[in-house]
């Protein structure tokens, strides 16, 4: 019993340093840089701009599939970053030819940018602070709950919360993913 209560102090105690961990101005503005150049080679290394043409079921296969090759892949670190490299042009894509359509590939960069400097910087960096406890698991926990946000779309008509839309749903998926791909360009650092 005197063990655990020690594991749970140092466990609690590496948990409120990480909840109160600062995000220091430098390290926003590099994994702003960051974002801004894995967008610029998914625009360049991934046909972003060839519409899907699938339906909405399709997509979901797809996700799904690429989803569980991610879940095969964790103990890989670079095929989980070529497979994200892969969902986010694929999401980025439908969520284009879905909802944006009439708009510039570079605007909705812009608006996916915004949100991610937005919300990384209201929540103190705590998806990137996840990874840097649990790894690649964290990561594969994000998107999970946003997959299944997006299948309760299908599968139940919609969903209960109006504020959550389809389209914001695609867009944390891309984000959420983003977040993964600029800790691995990052060197995947881990709290000790």
């Amino acid at each position: 019993m005197k063990w655990e209560m020690i594991f749970l102090r140092s466990y609690n105690k590496l948990m409120s340093d990480f909840i109160k961990e600062e995000y220091a101005n430098e390290e926003e503005e590099y994994n702003l840089f960051l974002y801004e150049n894995t967008a610029l080679d998914i625009e360049e290394n991934y046909k972003i701009d060839k519409p899907t043409e699938l339906s909405y079921q399709e997509f979901l296969e797809e996700i799904l599939s690429t989803f569980d090759l991610i879940e095969v892949g964790l103990q890989d670190e670079n095929t989980v970053y070529k497979l994200t490299l892969s969902l986010v042009s694929f999401t980025f894509r439908y969520l284009r030819e879905n909802f944006y359509f009439d708009k510039e590939t570079y605007w909705l960069w812009d608006r996916l940018y915004n949100q991610y400097k937005d919300k990384n910087h209201d929540y103190r960096n705590s998806a990137e602070k996840g990874l840097k406890i649990d790894g690649r698991f964290s990561f594969k926990n994000k998107i999970q709950d946003k997959i299944s946000r997006l299948y309760s779309y299908y599968y139940n008509d919609g969903i209960s919360v109006d504020e959550e839309k389809l389209d914001d749903t695609l867009k944390d998926l891309i984000n959420y993913s983003m977040i993964f791909i600029i800790w691995y360009k990052k060197g995947m650092p881990r709290y000790e």
